[in-house]
């Protein structure tokens, strides 16, 4: 894993691989949605399905959740959308000459962003999904965890993991 233009890991081969695995295994097509999260973020499972309560599952859609465009702490795209990935990741994607030049600078979210869109899996922005300090950075000033967004990112250490997990709790009673 290097590091990439933006200070970040370029991390995108060995996610290409886990999203290849998961087309190979098949779950994605017994379920609405398929949601990547990261380990450093504080991600409410409950918080996302009040979210796509009215989506259209079978939409060829993934969520934007930052101003910046899609940011991996958190991913997810419909079932509609998983399977143009599915089906498009090797034969298109990954032969295609900008992305394979993308995968080698930016990180996995990067690439994940222009393979979706090379494929046409249209792009719904929900700013509900996010709280990121990168995101909204000029607009809005990082508050903790009480947003009542979906997820928050990041956190490298246990203790501010814990500490977002109590005060999102708090501030949803």
């Amino acid at each position: 894993v290097n590091q990439g233009t933006w200070n970040s890991f370029v991390n995108t081969d060995a996610f290409v691989k886990v999203w290849l695995r998961v087309r190979a295994e098949g779950a994605y097509l017994s379920h609405d949605w398929t949601v990547k999260v990261d380990p450093d973020c504080v991600f409410f499972p409950s918080r996302l399905r009040t979210q796509v309560l009215t989506a259209d599952p079978a939409s060829n859609v993934y969520f934007n959740n930052c101003d910046q465009g899609l940011h991996g702490p958190i991913e997810v795209i419909s079932g509609g959308g998983m399977r143009t990935l599915a089906l498009g990741m090797a034969k298109t994607c990954l032969t295609d000459d900008k992305l394979k030049e993308e995968k080698k600078r930016y990180g996995e979210d990067v690439f994940l962003k222009h393979c979706l869109g090379l494929l046409k899996v249209n792009r719904v922005d929900n700013f509900r999904l996010l709280t990121e300090d990168v995101c909204f950075s000029k607009s809005l000033k990082w508050k903790g965890c009480v947003s009542g967004k979906a997820a928050f990112h990041p956190f490298k250490d246990v203790r501010s993991y814990e500490r977002c997990l109590d005060q999102a709790a708090s501030h949803s009673r």
